[in-house]
């Protein structure tokens, strides 16, 4: 159970604050211990102007939940002189997709993820409680063990819910948002069972149902989850789906129904034979390859692309204006020109860590002069980007800096998209061959163990996400896909490569 707020100078000096875990516009959590056990500490910045409120939130939301098997529960509360803590339990077994993508998985692998989050969401859901974000990168697990339990996490964005006082507003992550979200009006806790159908799909066909190509812009995709999931099916690939049992085909088609009235209730997902105990045991053909390739290929390509823009880019980016009505705003982020949706902070974290060489959470100048030596740039460039980011001029480059930085790529820059191509165009003959972009992934492994592991399978997954006719080169019209997505997350990116 969760204790009473207590006074900031004791609660901090009663724990030991390590390193960052993640990080958001006006947020960061850290490891954090206290005599033998670790937790995640989540501190909310005051300068969000929202701050108290959002806080607020996120902990009557944890104590209305209380302890349970698979949720990430609250520990304890207390207000800093600079912000909002929340000290929560921690997963230490890292996110459930990367786990399935270590080895073969069978569709029991599956259920046994959908039945625990499905127990956990029958939970909150009896609490009045609507997680509203349920995605990959917030399905937890306990540890590294083979049967480390599963736990939902990051309550941010979740909400209390009646029948007489239904949800209503944007929220969540669009490649998981269930149709009545997109219909702006009122909702209940259905729309997180269609988030589990789509995780639930992700898992057995390694695609995203309404994105399959991963390739659509954020309207195209709104656009297919409103015409439902019967006009789309299992068609985007059907090879991946020939192996796949017709019972977990149905429980699919259950759990993303159109009408929220007729879609399946956690209650009753929970109850489905193939969840409760018969899914095949039989690993999926090439299953793990699938999930493996798209997700380190896709986030390989994609921190190429961060750090190139950040060197070739910055003082265009800084100098652009995000369009109105743009970013992470319409889906639970902020306004603020240097917000990103949460996923693509994610990414630019990733990023953020191959110049950031000490891990200390600002990029230094000498990090800075590093970094162009090993992408093949002037030195003297480190100067430029230094005085073009660092905004309160204290001679380092913070993480919410960087982040303003790369924002307006996601907006439409194609100017500032385009000086990042032609610096990956050494060639200079207008598209980016296989050796250029190999080269740029190769520099960036040697800068930082963030993107350690990259094989040749890992590369010519990423490179065949952007190379899209398979001339064995990438034109700007190609190349400037990879940005018109500010919404797809990691792990739903993964899925949808082709």
């Amino acid at each position: 159970m969760s204790k009473r707020p207590r006074e900031s100078d004791e609660f901090l000096a009663s724990l030991d604050v390590g390193r960052i875990l993640g990080e958001g516009a006006f947020a960061k959590v850290h490891h954090a211990k206290r005599g033998g056990s670790s937790y995640a500490l989540k501190l909310v910045s005051r300068q969000h102007p929202d701050a108290a409120t959002v806080a607020a939130l996120e902990r009557d939301v944890l104590r209305a939940i209380g302890a349970h098997k698979h949720i990430v529960s609250l520990v304890e509360y207390a207000e800093t002189a600079d912000a909002y803590a929340l000290l929560l339990e921690l997963a230490e077994g890292g996110e459930v997709f990367d786990r399935i993508c270590e080895g073969p998985y069978s569709e029991a692998d599956a259920a046994t993820v959908v039945r625990q989050v499905a127990t956990a969401l029958v939970h909150m859901h009896s609490k009045g409680i609507c997680h509203r974000d349920l995605k990959p990168e917030n399905i937890l697990l306990t540890s590294r063990a083979s049967d480390a339990d599963v736990k939902v996490a990051d309550f941010g964005i979740a909400a209390f819910t009646s029948t007489s006082e239904p949800i209503s507003g944007a929220a969540g992550t669009i490649n998981y948002i269930a149709p009545e979200i997109l219909a702006d009006g009122p909702y209940g806790v259905e729309v997180d069972t269609w988030s589990l159908g789509v995780i639930l799909f992700i898992l057995l066909g390694a695609y995203n149902p309404f994105d399959p190509k991963s390739l659509s812009d954020r309207p195209s995709t709104r656009a297919a989850i409103k015409e439902g999931f019967d006009a789309v099916g299992f068609t985007g690939y059907p090879r991946q789906w020939r192996a796949v049992s017709d019972e977990a085909k149905d429980l699919i088609r259950a759990m993303l129904r159109t009408d929220p009235a007729e879609r399946m209730s956690a209650e009753a997902v929970l109850a489905a034979p193939w969840v409760r105990a018969c899914a095949h045991s039989t690993p999926l053909p090439g299953s793990e390859e699938a999930l493996r390739a798209f997700n380190l290929g896709r986030r390989v390509w994609r921190t190429a692309a961060h750090v190139v823009a950040i060197v070739a880019t910055a003082p265009t980016a800084v100098a652009a204006s995000p369009r109105p009505g743009k970013g992470g705003a319409e889906f639970g982020g902020s306004s603020d020109g240097g917000a990103l949706p949460p996923a693509m902070r994610d990414e630019c974290r990733v990023a953020f860590a191959q110049f950031d060489v000490n891990g200390d959470g600002k990029i230094s100048l000498n990090e800075l002069r590093t970094a162009m030596r090993k992408l093949g740039a002037r030195e003297a460039r480190a100067e430029e980007l230094m005085a073009a980011i660092d905004a309160n001029h204290d001679g380092v480059i913070d993480f919410a800096e960087f982040c303003k930085t790369v924002a307006p790529l996601y907006d439409g820059a194609s100017g500032a998209l385009r000086d990042v191509f032609d610096f990956i165009d050494a060639a200079g003959d207008g598209v980016i061959s296989r050796q250029e972009a190999s080269r740029i992934v190769a520099n960036l492994c040697d800068m930082s163990a963030a993107l350690g592991g990259t094989s040749q399978l890992t590369f010519d997954s990423s490179w065949a996400a952007v190379d899209r006719d398979a001339d064995g080169t990438v034109s700007f019209d190609e190349f400037i896909q990879l940005f018109r997505r500010r919404d797809a997350s990691i792990a739903s990116t993964l899925t949808g490569i082709a």
